[in-house]
């Protein structure tokens, strides 16, 4: 199962600065998969944060590993997603 794959990939992504999982941190959201290609949003705290690029790289490895496209729609997390991701990011940080 192609679907599971995928799940299994992206859930094993972590940040390297933050000892947690991208999908915890809320920054992997609405993962759909249709045929051959996986459509997600990447929820950024800021938009123009300089990991944006290395962040797309590897969700883009990851699903394509799983034997599907990606197609990632980048957006900025609301004020509620933010605070919960500066939380966990104190919390956790791993620097």
């Amino acid at each position: 199962m192609k679907g599971e794959k995928i799940k299994e990939s992206l859930s094993k992504l972590k940040s390297s600065e933050i000892d947690t999982s991208l999908e915890e941190l809320g920054m992997i959201q609405n993962v759909r998969e249709e045929e051959n290609k996986v459509r997600l949003t990447l929820k950024l705290p800021f938009l123009y944060v300089p990991i944006r690029g290395m962040r797309e790289e590897m969700i883009r490895g990851a699903v394509e590993s799983a034997g599907a496209e990606c197609e990632i729609e980048v957006a900025e997390m609301d004020e509620a997603e933010r605070d919960n991701f500066m939380k966990i990011s104190q919390s956790r940080w791993i620097g």
